[in-house]
């Protein structure tokens, strides 16, 4: 899992224990309007933690399933490894088709090794290091 992903997942989690304090220990009134944002804040912390999750569920039975259930426990471990893996794919995909047609550009002459006064001579603008 992403550093920024992992610290945000936190910061969620730390956000929605704070505010059931606040349900908790506030007036009825107030619980009614903090509620729906508690549950928010937990699902955006769970579902930013999702892969690590996952890859520690993983973790924790395959010893299990491999002593336990042999060969077909052997192919269920490495299957849910893979399910883990095509899934961040298919995140990583979907970050890919949300960029713009530039910043597509930009990706694929960093992927060639470009330097960033070849990507903005590419793109016809002065590099910072030519404006001496």
């Amino acid at each position: 899992m992403g550093v920024v992903r992992g610290l945000m997942s936190l910061v969620a989690l730390a956000g929605a224990v704070a505010l059931s304090v606040v349900a908790y220990v506030g007036p009825v009134e107030n619980a009614v309007v903090v509620i729906p944002l508690v549950m928010l804040a937990y699902l955006v912390a769970i579902g930013l933690a999702g892969p690590w999750i996952g890859r520690c569920v993983i973790a924790l039975c395959a010893v299990p399933l491999r002593v336990f259930g042999g060969a077909p426990g052997e192919l269920t471990v490495a299957g849910s490894r893979a399910r883990a893996r095509r899934l961040s794919a298919r995140r990583s995909s979907e970050a890919l088709a949300a960029l713009t047609g530039r910043e597509r550009e930009v990706l694929s002459a960093m992927a060639e090794g470009r330097t960033n006064a070849a990507i903005a001579t590419q793109a016809g603008r002065p590099s910072a290091s030519s404006k001496a």
